[in-house]
């Protein structure tokens, strides 16, 4: 995943992947916590930062030359689960 190098990139990141999304319904996304508690530790130069990185990116793959966070790969319409489509 791209590096949130402060909370406003992960706060804009959040509003344009979570909102409206079936797994962030009682605003606790289990992909946006688990950036919040792994971005920084992704960047650790260890067997297991390498390993968080690769899952981190997984979730929310890099754009651009892993300058910018990607679109979320586990995003569901809230609109797809109530049988609408808009």
């Amino acid at each position: 995943m791209a590096y949130f190098s402060n909370g406003t990139e992960g706060e804009d990141w959040q509003s344009k992947n979570c909102e409206n999304c079936w797994h962030d319904r009682n605003e606790d996304c289990p992909v946006f916590l688990i950036h919040l508690e792994y971005n920084y530790k992704q960047n650790e130069k260890t067997d297991k930062g390498k390993t968080i990185k690769k899952i981190l990116n997984e979730l929310v793959p890099n754009i651009k030359k892993g300058l910018f966070a990607g679109p979320c790969s586990m995003k569901v319409s809230t609109n797809i689960i109530n049988g609408e489509i808009k």
